[in-house]
């Protein structure tokens, strides 16, 4: 499921907040395009890439302006496979049950 389907708690405005997000990482870029705002860790300098995508800083459910960064495919598609494998394994793990202790077993 990706973010916009049914399910996902995104606010009504969020295709202006998208907009918002692009639009402030054009004004920031040295070069004047939808500029990638992950910064690298080597140069500090941001990522050359055309960011495509928006990501939450923090939690997914916030969706504040300075919360919200724009992303290249790259740089965001780990991230949010990183999330993804985190709350599956979570949900694993709350699914298997306990181990049962034999009826017949006796204890000393």
């Amino acid at each position: 499921m990706t973010w916009g389907e049914v399910g996902r708690d995104l606010p009504g405005d969020w295709h202006k907040l998208v907009a918002q997000v692009k639009k402030r990482a054009r004004l920031s870029s040295p070069t004047g395009i939808e500029q990638c705002e992950k910064l690298l860790p080597r140069s500090g300098r941001r990522c050359p890439r055309i960011g495509k995508e928006v990501d939450h800083i923090g939690a997914n459910d916030d969706h504040r302006l300075h919360m919200l960064r724009l992303k290249c495919v790259d740089h965001h598609a780990p991230k949010t496979a990183a999330q993804g494998h985190q709350a599956w394994a979570a949900k694993k793990k709350k699914a298997i049950r306990p181990a049962e202790v034999h009826p017949g077993r006796v204890s000393r």
